[in-house]
């Protein structure tokens, strides 16, 4: 959402570069999970392999951050998917546009849990 501040301090380059290193970043990453997880599969995620290869405590704090972080993230993002919406047209309400939202993830949720 904010990229562009980014672009007009950075320029493209700087965006562009730093677009890659986080993409690398992320890559490496998810390429070291997939590798764990082809070695020995389990069903805890994340945290179960925190637990497993460092300490259980850390496996612990990962799990509980898992969870904040699935409580939190759709709020910002149905948050944010309105302000874009405000964008193109500001006589709707911003509650409008993330009530009509937070309604359709509900029934495609509920659409995919057979209910």
């Amino acid at each position: 959402m904010s990229s562009g501040t980014a672009l007009v301090r950075g320029g493209p380059l700087g965006l562009c570069l730093s677009f890659l290193f986080v993409g690398l970043i992320c890559f490496l990453t998810l390429t070291a999970l997939g590798e764990m997880a082809s070695y020995l599969p389990h069903k805890k995620g994340l945290a179960g392999y925190a637990t497993r290869y460092a300490d259980p405590a850390l496996g612990f704090a990962l799990g509980w951050i898992y969870l904040f972080k699935y409580l939190v993230a759709p709020a910002s993002q149905i948050n944010a998917a309105g302000i874009v919406m405000q964008y193109w047209t500001v006589s709707v309400p911003i509650e409008v546009w993330t009530g009509r939202i937070t309604i359709r993830e509900a029934c495609l949720c509920l659409i995919t849990l057979n209910l």
